[in-house]
């Protein structure tokens, strides 16, 4: 899937600029995360009911089995290096369209 494969490098590097104060191993599995949501959002599946960490694990695009998959996504979510301060002032500046901190 081309398409699949532009949308996940183009989410890489929007997180890389917008989120640079995020760890890069953080930013690279934040922009894996966010690819998997762009999925759900996208399928017919999104709006039945609530939204689930099964949900996303099967959305993730790269990753061996479901339960590997599963276990990654509660690993990320538990992250101490997950700041969600720097989260929140980068969402802010995307949505705003501001131009991002330089690296």
């Amino acid at each position: 899937m081309k398409h699949t494969f532009d949308l996940d490098a183009a989410l890489r590097q929007l997180i890389e600029s917008y989120f640079a104060p995020l760890r890069r191993t953080v930013r690279k599995n934040l922009a894996r995360l966010t690819a998997a949501f762009l999925h759900l959002a996208l399928s017919v599946r999104f709006g039945y009911g609530g939204l689930h960490l099964t949900s996303v694990a099967r959305a993730l695009s790269e990753g061996g089995k479901f339960k590997s998959r599963y276990k990654w996504l509660a690993r990320f979510l538990q992250c101490q290096y997950f700041d969600p301060s720097s989260l929140a002032e980068g969402m802010l500046g995307l949505m705003l369209g501001r131009q991002p901190h330089p690296g």
